[in-house]
């Protein structure tokens, strides 16, 4: 089966942080030695919204719903390069009229 690819643009208001997984050893002398954990020790995780009508917010939600947050589909983040995500917590809110935002977390994940 094929990993699917969130083709939609995300506001600029959408954010991300990147965190590192590391260990670490501390020693009596004040010495602490630290080294990455796994092979994957770099993820990310984002906050993104999306404007637009009914239509679009509709197809957006679709696409997240097919994945429910347990099936990864490939996103390409502002300033990033194209990975694996899961998406969750997916709310829309209206804005008037026939205009929606749609707001979710992408997480970054390494299998599909």
């Amino acid at each position: 089966m094929a990993i699917e690819t969130f083709a939609w643009c995300v506001n600029s208001q959408s954010s991300g942080s990147t965190s590192y997984a590391t260990r670490s050893s501390k020693f009596a002398d004040g010495y602490e030695q630290v080294t990455a954990d796994g092979l994957n020790n770099v993820s990310s995780e984002w906050s993104i919204s999306i404007n637009g009508n009914s239509v679009k917010i509709e197809a957006v939600k679709a696409f997240l719903d097919l994945h429910a947050g347990a099936k990864s589909f490939l996103w390409t983040p502002p300033l990033g390069v194209l990975g694996m995500y899961l998406g969750s917590g997916v709310n829309v809110s209206g804005g008037g009229g026939d205009y929606y935002t749609l707001t979710a977390k992408f997480k970054q994940s390494f299998h599909p």
